[in-house]
């Protein structure tokens, strides 16, 4: 399974082979936003996977003390990576 980098990087290499003949400026552009924007989401999805997996290999204990704060992956990640909004 590839992470969220070597996938935008794989991406990023593809677009920046099609020749200038073949695509215009802008779309490659807009390739390259979608492809970024793809990579933020895949790299949400590995963090609260990631999270998630832990939190089932922890014992009993130590996973009833996460739980006090964290309920699941999402949630972990919504807290973590998220910038306050004011």
């Amino acid at each position: 399974m590839k992470t969220a980098v070597q996938e935008l990087v794989d991406e990023l290499l593809f677009i920046e082979s099609i020749k200038e003949n073949e695509i215009t400026k802008s779309n490659k552009a807009i390739l390259t936003t979608a492809a970024i924007k793809q990579a933020f989401e895949k790299e949400k999805e590995q963090i609260m996977d990631a999270y998630d997996r832990g939190y089932k290999a922890c014992d009993l204990d130590e996973a009833l003390e996460i739980n006090k704060t964290m309920f699941s992956g999402e949630r972990y990640y919504e807290q973590t990576y998220k910038p306050e909004t004011i």
